[in-house]
């Protein structure tokens, strides 16, 4: 017959000395050795035991000392401890107080009992490992002193494994407990809780629902048809009891109303109990800094119909407890808005976590500290999706979305989400904080898909080469990653791409074939390159055999400035329209130059100075005027509409053929014009004709009175006192 066995929690130590059960129920120490019985009727009997008898390791005095101390009802919870036969037989003795057995001893009618204890019986040992409720509130689980579990079990705990054993060879050594696997099968069906196997609702609502295909039938309406394997529900819950306060003490509060049994039931040691009591100097300035006092409670009593509750001290949370009393007339407004009177809120929590996967590894495990390695965990993994198709050929067939976070709030109101929330986050000394494993394949659209990364306004690429693109889409620019600036009403979005381009379009892919570019396409899709946008100006590298530099171009085919390998800048060859390569401010209209500069007619500084250290040597003013601390040297002819003005002590030079100077003209201090010459020269001057408005005067010519200026046959002036020949 199936055995059904409930045993207390409160028989460790005999569990310990290995009893065996009797037929009819009772309990015996080993039938080698008969020295106690327990009968049916729950008498215990002993017989031939020395004092020095260990049972578990203790001598039996001392073990019925700590049965006396640590156990409740013994007699009641052993004779609880009957086999299923037993239980079948004396069924009809024990009148509506036991559940009705079939004849395979299986329990016909629901069982009702504040708890319950399951486990298996391995060579006929009972092993605790499910428990329906824990009871914090015991006294010795509120001092964790408890034989069986610690204070933080918490409330209405219902525990699967951990169960306190000794394991001699076990690394955990007195900490070491009992484990248990859950196995649950279900299967979805429907909406609402039917479509989950497992719904978790983190609020202490009998009717709460999963949001899962949740769309009401009975208009006939047909909703989607969802499965979910764990379903979380995590929401702003409500407080389990919020009690109006009648005073506070540094460590107690009195509850103003008489509470129930149940709602007593629910107040335990161990959970956090909050205040409306406003901290002095503290204010809401974030929602997770609260301003009101928080406390852990340590016990509850009710004497005449006054019920304390006893805490460990009252602070902000965070923070450790310094006597403190809260106040109940200065009340905290912001968090708990509307509430007009001093309140405590038990049974509840102020920040959800959907899920907080904690991961931790100690060193002294591994060896690390010079002790024996008991573990051989060296590696982690948060989490791990892994999606396998099989037996599938038809395009387009699946749909995988391994994470989805969306939030659905008014569009009048999303100043309500504070400006550091964010979906993802990060940090720690990790080398790679987002890697990628995509491929370059083709989708069922048959478009090759490399999105590593897609938003609304960026895209980054994957792991698709030029080549592939070429020689499957006959695409001969590749994309690598967008930043896309968008407009409002119809403009087109600013797309800035980073993009690898053919030279010439299907010349090949080989990296002397390619060139780098970033810059801006207007419209076009995202993810798709040039390929039906409008390209603006961009930078490019390698351009034009331009190897290691890099150049800024225009959307056409010229580019104006070049950096090239080895950092030195140019303007580059050609340029726009009739090949003017650098241009300085707006040309007016019809004028072609390479270098050109022009400037407003109210413009009074220099247009060129070309400076030395401090000292300028070469300028052109807005005047046009052309002003040289050195030498101005030309191979060419030299045209000036206006006049040549040579600085203080300046001087025109001619040079000779061979380069020497030959003459030179020059000023003295009276404005007279002089003729030098060089070495080699004859200082001659020769001209066609000489023209003189008023006089000619010449110092060679010299003498007394006037006479006569001739010139001979040799085309030489001299003076004569006679009339010439």
């Amino acid at each position: 017959m199936r055995r059904f066995l409930i045993v207390s929690l409160l028989v460790p130590s005999l569990a310990a000395a290995a009893p065996v059960f009797t037929p009819g129920g009772g309990i015996a120490s080993s039938r080698n050795n008969p020295a106690y019985e327990i009968g049916q009727d729950g008498i215990a009997r002993f017989s031939n035991i020395d004092p020095r008898t260990l049972l578990g390791g203790q001598s039996i005095p001392t073990v019925l000392s700590q049965m006396g101390q640590n156990t409740q009802g013994l007699a009641t919870e052993i004779a609880r401890a009957q086999s299923a036969e037993a239980q079948a037989v004396k069924q009809a003795d024990v009148g509506t107080m036991v559940a009705g057995l079939d004849g395979a001893g299986n329990v016909t009618a629901p069982i009702q009992t504040s708890s319950a204890v399951f486990g298996p019986t391995p060579n006929k040992n009972f092993i605790p490992t499910v428990y329906s409720y824990i009871n914090p509130q015991s006294i010795y689980a509120a001092q964790g002193t408890s034989t069986f579990w610690r204070w933080w079990d918490g409330n209405s705990t219902m525990r699967v494994g951990g169960t306190p054993i000794t394991l001699p060879h076990s690394p955990y050594g007195n900490q070491a407990g009992t484990y248990q696997s859950i196995v649950l099968n279900g299967t979805p069906n429907g909406g609402y809780n039917a479509g989950c196997v497992l719904c978790v609702f983190m609020e202490p609502d009998f009717v709460k629902q999963a949001a899962v295909s949740a769309e009401p039938p009975q208009s006939g309406y047909v909703p989607s048809a969802d499965g979910v394997e764990l379903y979380g529900a995590v929401s702003n819950t409500n407080f389990d009891l919020i009690v109006p306060v009648a005073s506070y003490t540094a460590t107690t509060v009195v509850l103003k109303d008489v509470l129930s049994a149940t709602e007593l039931s629910h107040i335990q040691p161990g959970m956090t109990i909050f205040t409306n009591s406003q901290i002095p100097g503290v204010t809401a300035s974030a929602p997770e800094a609260a301003d009101y006092y928080m406390g852990v409670i340590s016990s509850v009593s009710t004497t005449n119909n006054v019920t304390t509750i006893t805490v460990y001290g009252w602070s902000q949370q965070l923070t450790t407890a310094s006597g403190a009393v809260p106040s109940t007339t200065s009340l905290e407004t912001y968090f708990w808005k509307g509430q007009t009177s001093a309140v405590v809120g038990i049974g509840g929590f102020n920040k959800g976590f959907g899920r907080n996967l904690f991961m931790s590894y100690d060193g002294s495990k591994s060896g690390a500290t010079g002790n024996a390695a008991t573990s051989l965990v060296h590696s982690y993994a948060g989490e791990e999706i892994d999606m396998h198709i099989t037996n599938e050929t038809r395009a387009g067939s699946v749909k995988v979305q391994a994470h989805t976070f969306a939030i659905n709030i008014d569009p009048a109101h999303t100043n309500v989400i504070t400006h550091d929330s964010l979906y993802a986050y990060v940090g720690g000394p990790l080398p790679t904080y987002f890697k990628t494993g995509d491929e370059c394949y083709p989708d069922s659209a048959g478009v090759y898909d490399e999105g590593a990364y897609v938003s609304a306004s960026a895209w980054i690429g994957g792991a698709c080469k030029l080549g592939e693109l070429e020689s499957v889409l006959k695409r001969y620019d590749q994309e690598i990653v967008e930043f896309d600036g968008r407009t409002t009403g119809l403009g087109y979005p600013f797309r800035l791409l980073y993009h690898l381009s053919e030279n010439t379009a299907g010349g090949g892919t080989t990296q002397s074939n390619v060139t780098p570019k970033l810059g801006i396409v207007l419209d076009g899709t995202q993810g798709q390159g040039v390929s039906n946008g409008s390209l603006l100006a961009d930078l490019q590298w390698n351009w034009n055999g331009n190897s290691g530099g890099l150049a800024l171009c225009g959307y056409g085919v010229n580019c104006g400035f070049l950096v090239d390998g080895n950092g030195v800048a140019h303007v580059a060859p050609g340029g726009a329209g009739g090949g003017n390569s650098l241009i300085v401010g707006t040309q007016l209209s019809g004028h072609v130059a390479a270098l050109g500069e022009y400037v407003a007619s109210d413009y009074i500084y220099d247009l060129l100075e070309l400076a030395k250290g401090a000292k300028t040597e070469f300028s052109v003013n807005a005047d046009g005027n052309v002003f040289a601390d050195g030498t101005i040297s030309a191979n060419g002819g030299f045209v000036s509409g206006a006049d040549i003005t040579t600085g203080l002590g300046g001087s025109i030079v001619f040079r000779r053929s061979d380069g020497k100077i030959g003459t030179y003209l020059y000023n003295d201090a009276a404005g007279n014009l002089h003729i030098g010459y060089g070495a080699g020269g004859t200082g001659q001057f020769n001209v066609d004709g000489i023209m003189a408005a008023s006089s000619f005067t010449s110092t060679a010519l010299t003498g007394t009175g006037n006479a006569y200026a001739c010139v001979n046959a040799s085309g030489q002036i001299y003076r004569s006192a006679t009339a010439c020949n």
